[in-house]
């Protein structure tokens, strides 16, 4: 998938999301400019964000209404700690565990508070798409999803199921 299809992807599932919702039940969310996300990638020391998260951080960097369900996608809240935190659960994995061939390169896409974070392997940073970890505190096995954009399109179902869920709890009352 080129660049181009990749930003059309990412898009059309945070359009699916935003066509779902109400303005109230959307949150609001404010993506990242190019210089937040290169100043994200600077306190992270990696030298690129592959295309397919510079979207996401474009769409929701800054503020993730809905999608602060899931956690945050915040750069401001992504810094040295958030990737401290990973390599502290990437280093609790078992010996042998299939996982990532560089953390010391990874970049931290998502936090969810101290429980677990989405990643991209720092060997996958040259590519456009690459498949995204979901890494834990508790040490279970990582999650890995083969792509950016397949991992957002849930995120995306993931945030209507969610306002499906708060819209029928609204009506019980």
């Amino acid at each position: 998938m080129d660049n181009e299809n990749l930003i059309v992807e990412i898009n059309r599932s945070f359009g699916k999301v935003v066509d779902f919702c109400t303005d109230d039940e959307l949150g609001g969310p404010v993506g990242a400019t190019d210089s937040q996300i290169d100043a994200l990638a600077s306190v992270q020391s990696v030298a690129e964000v592959p295309a397919a998260v510079r979207q996401i951080f474009r769409n929701i960097g800054m503020i993730e209404g809905v999608f602060a369900a899931q956690g945050t996608f915040c750069v401001s809240y992504l810094g040295p700690d958030a990737k401290e935190m990973a390599i502290e659960f990437f280093e609790d994995l078992p010996k042998g565990v299939d996982s990532l061939n560089d953390p010391d390169g990874l970049l931290v896409v998502m936090k969810s508070q101290s429980e677990f974070c989405l990643v991209v392997d720092g060997s996958d940073l040259g590519n456009e798409n690459p498949p995204l970890w979901e890494l834990s505190e508790d040490g279970r096995d990582p999650v890995r999803y083969s792509s950016t954009t397949a991992y957002f399109n849930i995120a995306a179902d993931r945030a209507c199921d969610y306002i499906s869920w708060a819209r029928k709890m609204d009506v019980r009352g």
